[in-house]
């Protein structure tokens, strides 16, 4: 497996994104991207947090453990990430209202087990197509699944960056969580909104397409593609690639 990231401000003046990308074991991953929010300095505090979080507990997942397992300790951890977060605000005042959203995924040589609150997203893509896996605690995901707006209508509407669920806002929100297989070719795409928040995922499979050979390559083409569909957000990617159980390199 081989993995790479890129966070950049985009048109803010200050990078609230934060990922981890962390491995001892070339069979045994840890991936994440986590978007802040409540303001200047408190959105930054709080991603950074949760990404520290789960930096601190990659040792306690069992490399052997089944799926099941996997996902339970993966939630719980983030649960006590958003747990730290909101207990930090509370002591801290002019942190109040700060939270983050968060995608992680433990990568093994057969198996992704992925875990999402907020509206940062996970993407497969295998055998030339892209699939979304998580979805978003949003105000406009909840008007698609209402049938009352398209995918492209969403990327538009005016209330797209209120989202439902995020880590911080209180002491015991959960995640969602899932696993699914994967195998040799296929690509993990972690973002933040600053890319899929102003992209058709159609637009995003033709880019992964174009630049599947080369990781590097690849990222900074879609951190392109965010700035050429207009974002200004911050724009946050992590990719994985499955090379059929080789090193990760970083």
């Amino acid at each position: 497996m081989i993995a790479c990231g890129i966070s950049e401000c985009g048109k803010r003046a200050h990078n609230e994104d934060a990922y981890l990308i962390q491995c001892d074991d070339p069979n045994f991953a840890l991936v994440a991207v986590s978007d802040g929010m409540g303001g200047y300095a408190a959105g930054e505090v709080a991603s950074a947090m949760i990404i520290e979080a789960l930096s601190e507990s990659f040792e306690a997942f069992d490399r052997d453990a089944d799926d099941r397992a996997l996902k339970q300790l993966l939630s719980e951890v983030i649960v006590r990430a958003g747990a730290r977060v909101f207990e930090d605000a509370e002591v801290n005042p002019e942190r109040e209202g700060m939270g983050a959203t968060l995608v992680a995924a433990i990568l093994k040589p057969d198996r992704v087990i992925w875990a999402s609150c907020g509206d940062s997203r996970i993407y497969d893509f295998a055998d030339g197509e892209l699939r979304q896996i998580t979805t978003d605690h949003s105000y406009v995901q909840g008007l698609i699944d209402a049938g009352r707006i398209n995918e492209q209508e969403a990327l538009v509407h005016p209330y797209r960056n209120i989202i439902t669920r995020a880590l911080g806002l209180d002491a015991m929100t959960a995640p969602d969580s899932g696993s699914f297989e994967w195998s040799k070719g296929d690509i993990l795409l972690l973002c933040s909104d600053g890319l899929c928040g102003v992209t058709l995922n159609k637009n995003l499979c033709v880019c992964i397409r174009r630049g599947a050979k080369n990781l590097d390559k690849l990222m900074k083409r879609l951190v392109k593609l965010a700035y050429d569909c207009g974002s200004t957000d911050n724009i946050t990617v992590v990719l994985a690639a499955n090379e059929g159980g080789e090193d990760i390199g970083i």
